[in-house]
């Protein structure tokens, strides 16, 4: 059975699972981005978690909300003010925003974040993006990461030794 973000929850409680989610995301967004660079956490960062390019041009900023049982009023609030805070700062010019979420949204979640996301897009001509639970697993695997932050070490350990059995010759066949 494959795991998924609420994996992070159940390891590590819900602070542990909330910095630990943006640190995967850092890791997968500085694999797929030669210039992605995580934000310290501070009142202050203007939204960002995580930005690629150059403050000195324009930057795409990633905001990691980890939101593991879906998104309501609250959530959709603080989706809303990152945004607001990240689209009207004067202390960098933003190019795009992307969200990293660790649910996967339910219809009535997605009708919100779709009519949303173009009432903005139109709004601030910027492109949003939604990095759900579902692509991210999918970029984590692509990018050779979900074995080893999903600690799937059982996993890993019996390809090990069934590559080494496969190796020896008349053990097991394939």
């Amino acid at each position: 059975m494959e795991r998924d973000f609420r994996y992070l929850r159940d390891k590590y409680g819900d602070a542990g699972a909330r910095e630990v989610f943006e640190k995967i995301c850092v890791q997968l967004m500085q694999l797929k981005f030669k210039d992605a660079y995580p934000v310290d956490v501070s009142r202050g960062d203007d939204g960002i978690d995580i930005f690629i390019g150059d403050f000195s041009d324009s930057i795409d900023v990633y905001q990691c909300k980890y939101f593991i049982d879906g998104i309501g009023d609250s959530q959709k609030s603080q989706i809303r003010e990152s945004f607001n805070t990240a689209v009207s700062t004067d202390k960098y010019k933003l190019n795009n925003w992307f969200l990293c979420l660790p649910c996967v949204l339910n219809e009535k979640e997605h009708i919100w974040w779709w009519k949303w996301k173009k009432k903005m897009e139109d709004k601030y001509n910027r492109k949003i993006k939604l990095y759900d639970g579902s692509l991210l697993i999918t970029q984590l695997k692509k990018y050779k990461l979900y074995d080893t932050l999903f600690d799937n070490e059982t996993k890993i350990l019996l390809n090990q030794i069934l590559e080494y059995l496969q190796d020896k010759k008349g053990i097991i066949e394939k």
